[in-house]
């Protein structure tokens, strides 16, 4: 399925991972006690892009990824300098643009072939159907159906009709703020 390359398999199992971010973000907070998705997530990159050097020799990093990672760097300036937050290794870990920073470089670098879209597919498919099984169930049930107890940002309603429930990807943490989970 890979053609005996593990970077490719590590590279496809990040990907699979952000598509899986509500199920995985579940899971890890069950066993854990604790929202490790983000971390857990950046981890596996940061092991895809090591295997992708260590097997390719090399790493494309276009023009669009170089200036997202300015970018991203001036966020992390100016959270310390301008904002004043503390930035240290978890500040690093959980930080959306410099995750997607890298994200970006690990898609850019792998080669997948058909059947691993198919299995995305699949994937995207039985997430949507879940997403809207877990929303029917928070609307007739109960509106706190799998949804983390307490998520990144509790922002309270000015008024009833403005109240939004909150989604399963509030499992997926700091990753799902961005979009990049399916």
């Amino acid at each position: 399925m890979f053609d005996k390359s593990v970077a490719n398999l590590s590279a496809f199992l990040v990907v699979l991972e952000f598509a899986l971010a509500p199920f995985l973000g579940f899971a890890l907070y069950t066993a854990t006690g604790k929202s490790l998705l983000s971390i857990f997530i950046i981890l596996q990159t940061f092991l895809s892009l090591y295997l992708i050097l260590m097997e390719k020799g090399n790493i494309k990093i276009p023009l669009y990824i170089i200036l997202y990672g300015l970018f991203a760097i001036y966020t992390v300036i100016s959270d310390k300098f301008i904002v004043g937050r503390s930035v240290g290794f978890a500040y690093i870990l959980k930080d959306l643009y410099l995750g997607s920073f890298l994200l970006l470089i690990v898609i850019e670098n792998i080669d997948l072939k058909a059947e691993h879209y198919s299995i995305l597919k699949k994937v995207f498919y039985f997430i949507l159907a879940s997403t809207f099984l877990v929303i029917l169930i928070q609307q007739v049930v109960s509106p706190s159906f799998f949804t983390m107890a307490n998520p990144i940002d509790d922002v309270e309603p000015t008024d009833k009709f403005k109240i939004r429930l909150d989604s399963i990807y509030t499992w997926g943490g700091s990753i799902s703020v961005m979009g990049l989970s399916f």
